[in-house]
Order: structure tokens, then sequence, then C-alpha cells
């Protein structure tokens, strides 16, 4: 599936073994993305088990994701103490929160002298670099009331933070 999807895999289709969601970014170009999809199905000689397929949904459970018309959500947690920072990626499911993925990372030297902002700043470099693969699939929201934004923006503090 992910050789015959490879055009469209994170584009406009997600393939989970056997199981595959096509969407679309607005509603009038869905029609080409499914038409496109389609015509992959048949260059394969593949068929759809009819039974299985659902049209025009617009949101619903897909692999243990709830997806909505904003696409799939999950949920970023930034944490940093004076030695070390960690992230958490969860989802949402029946409002209770569902670990996806986390990790962790040591700091060393001048990493442990840096602001609390550009700590944070590093831990969301950290998380793009190591959960690349979900920023890609999904909606990704950052919740924090910390100005992280103009921490990313400082051009001394992006030249730290580079990997």
């Amino acid at each position: 599936m992910n050789k015959m999807f490879a055009h469209q895999i994170g584009r406009n289709v997600q393939v989970y073994i056997d199981d595959m969601l096509v969407k679309s970014r607005r509603e009038d170009g869905h029609l080409d993305d499914l038409k496109g999809t389609f015509n992959t199905f048949r260059s394969y000689n593949m068929k759809l088990n009819s039974s299985k397929c659902r049209f025009r949904v617009t949101a619903g459970k897909f692999q243990g994701f709830m997806v909505s018309q904003r696409g799939e959500e999950l949920f970023l947690y930034l944490v940093v103490s004076p030695t070390a920072i960690s992230v958490a990626l969860v989802k949402e499911e029946d409002r209770v929160q569902k670990p996806v993925y986390s990790t962790s990372q040591a700091l060393q030297g001048a990493e442990e002298r840096c602001p609390l902002m550009e700590k944070l700043a590093f831990a969301l470099v950290i998380a793009t670099h190591k959960l690349k693969p979900y920023f890609q699939a999904h909606t990704v929201v950052v919740l924090t009331k910390k100005p992280l934004q103009q921490a990313m923006s400082n051009p001394e503090a992006a030249r730290r933070m580079a990997l």
C-alpha cells in the first residue's frame, strides 16, 4: 500500500497496513483526490470491499484517532527542568488523553544555563525532529501560556538551538 500511494501519502492519503483514509484540505478538491485514489487502485487491479467503505465522513474514529474536519489532532506537551527536557505526544479519546509517544533528553553544559523560554523552544525543535512522521501526518496542537513564538523568532536563540 505504501508503494502504491507513495505520491499521495502525506498529502491526501494516510495508509495503515490495509486501512486507508483519503482526506482533502478543501471540500471542492475532494472529488479530485478520490479520483486519483481510485485510479491508483485501478492501475494495480485492486478492488475495495464496499461493506468496509465509508464516504462523506466529517468526524469519527480512524485507527484510534479522532478525525474531524480539522483532521487528526494530537496534543504536544513540553516539560522543562534545569537538567532535562521532555516531550509527550497524546491523543484524546472519549475525553481521556492517551500517550502516543514520549521522549526526553538530558541537558548538558551551556544547554543547562539557557533561559526557560529557550529550553522550551529547544524542546519543540527536538520534538519536530524526533516526531517528524507525526507532525507530517497529523495536526499537532501546542498549547502554552508562554510566549514560545517569540523565543522561536529570536535569531540568537535560533542559532544556539540549531541542530
